[in-house]
């Protein structure tokens, strides 16, 4: 048993991937023995110092990756320690690697546009010289490529850069773009069969999507754009859009028109309004407004969207949802922390798919009866709130695994709590909790349990049944006698303490396992 135990060990370490036709070796890992004696067909590498230092493991690519006569994916990813402050190139002779259809890497040579076969290209343009160098090279004869990606450094400009040849690449479907300019966004702009758009980090560029009617993907993320450009609205396949942490401050009544949008992220923008008009994508499955800090409102019509099945809106100024939102019958997420919320009165007894409710860092102190009803609900926060009390009811979330309440104003746990069977991670710190019911000790499957800052005297004895608990956490509580029945916990990892905890009887100081950790000393 040791023996295998080591091997599947000794794997680990080397960061081999039990497949046998794949790869991945990360900044620490070394060549394997007989690398290349394998006919891999996916191979991923990254070099560089990392936590290494200063003996970093460099893997070095030569000539006999032309054993690999069956691969078709590369990655290799290489960052220059300080000592060499070099890069470890790629061999030549990966130009006569025919099966090579996918190439990922941030080491610029001429052997990869001899390549015209391939199809996946992506470039991490590394060092002063590296936009320079890359606006030297002839994209053209790459003339097979469907997917092309190139971010350039973050702290370069590349303002009199181009991309030579970029218009030749006729059968570009998808372009992704890091720090590019006006130059080489026109560019790609132009090329009539993109499908799948993503420009980032290019701040004050214009967009004219005029000559791309098959785009379906695009995201424009923080390009500190205030205005969404007009001629997206003229994109009739859009599904997915990403206008993220832009400064736009309105939306268009056009955005309406894009009937097959499946997808908005509007997310970190400084939106003050919603327009009626956007509940007419009949289509949308999700929709993030979180991070528009100024958004107090969410209209009723977002209840024709009946396909939506994730809702985020956390971090605006939102003072209610709308009762309306129940009329979404597909929802299975709904994100709304750090609003004004008061009241939560949607009528979940409709929305039976739900899986996931936040709503932590609000001022809640009323909620619909329907709320605790969820049979399918998997995770539930309702962390800094007002609640007082909690439904007896509880029990009937049978798929909870998460459930966090801490930093409200609750007194009592409902007995029926024991009967969520499926809860792993359970949370009712920083309360006013005076004691725990017995039932608390029938959950079999709990790995982690927060009861610090209450008011409890005592744990009950039967916690030794809580044979899954990994994590407890006991602090800041005025307990009489330290739970001793912990030691008896078979899986038990950490326990959180208070200083004065650890004088009481029971409490045993030359215990190693589990760890202590003295909270607030």
């Amino acid at each position: 048993m040791k023996t295998i135990a080591a091997y599947v060990l000794l794997l680990m370490v080397n960061g081999a991937v039990l497949a046998q036709d794949k790869i991945k070796l990360g900044i620490c890992d070394t060549l394997p023995n007989g690398f290349f004696e394998k006919n891999y067909t996916d191979i991923s590498i990254e070099n560089g110092a990392g936590y290494c230092y200063p003996h970093p493991f460099k893997k070095v690519l030569d000539h006999r990756i032309l054993n690999f006569s069956k691969l078709k994916s590369l990655s290799y990813m290489d960052s220059p320690t300080m000592k060499e402050r070099k890069d470890v190139p790629l061999p030549y002779e990966i130009a006569q690697l025919k099966t090579l259809e996918n190439l990922e890497t941030n080491v610029l040579c001429d052997a990869i546009f001899e390549m015209t076969w391939l199809k996946s290209l992506v470039l991490r343009v590394n060092g002063k010289e590296g936009p320079s160098d890359l606006s030297k090279k002839d994209f053209s004869v790459l003339s097979k490529l469907e997917n092309l990606s190139i971010s350039f450094p973050y702290d370069q400009s590349t303002e009199f850069y181009e991309l030579k040849g970029i218009s030749k690449l006729k059968n570009l479907k998808a372009v992704s773009l890091y720090n590019g300019n006006q130059r080489m966004v026109n560019q790609f702009l132009k090329l009539k069969k993109l499908e799948s758009v993503e420009i980032t980090g290019t701040p004050g560029v214009a967009f004219d999507f005029s000559s791309t009617p098959n785009i379906e993907s695009l995201s424009l993320t923080r390009n500190e754009m205030k205005t969404i450009p007009w001629t997206l609205y003229t994109l009739k396949k859009l599904k997915y859009l990403n206008l993220s942490f832009n400064e736009i401050t309105e939306l268009s009544s056009g955005m309406g028109k894009q009937r097959h949008l499946e997808m908005l992220n509007l997310m970190g923008n400084d939106l003050l309004e919603i327009p009626y008009s956007l509940f007419n994508c009949k289509k949308m499955k999700t929709l993030d407004v979180s991070l528009n800090k100024r958004l107090s409102r969410i209209p009723d019509e977002i209840g024709k969207m009946s396909e939506l099945e994730a809702f985020g809106a956390w971090e605006c100024n939102l003072q209610a949802l709308p009762n309306a939102l129940s009329n979404c019958l597909q929802l299975r997420s709904i994100v709304a922390d750090k609003n004004q919320i008061k009241d939560l009165q949607l009528d979940f007894s409709k929305l039976s798919k739900l899986e996931k409710l936040s709503f932590s860092e609000n001022q809640i102190n009323h909620f619909s009866n329907s709320l605790f009803t969820l049979p399918k609900l998997r995770r539930l926060n309702l962390s800094w709130n007002r609640i007082s009390a909690l439904p007896k009811y509880i029990g009937r979330m049978e798929e909870l695994k998460d459930l966090m309440l801490y930093g409200n104003h609750i007194r009592k746990l409902p007995i029926d709590i024991g009967k969520l069977k499926s809860l792993v991670y359970l949370n009712v710190g920083s309360n006013r909790i005076e004691s725990l019911p017995e039932s608390i000790t029938h959950l079999e499957q709990l790995q982690s349990l927060s009861i610090g800052s209450n008011m409890l005297r005592e744990i009950p004895k039967r916690i030794a049944n809580l044979t899954s608990l990994y994590h407890l956490k006991i602090h800041n509580n005025p307990l009489v006698e330290f739970p001793g029945e912990i030691y008896d916990l078979p899986n038990l990892h950490s326990i959180g303490v208070s200083k004065e905890q650890i004088n009481l009887k029971e409490f045993r100081k030359e215990q190693n396992y589990p760890y202590v950790n003295v909270i607030g000393r």
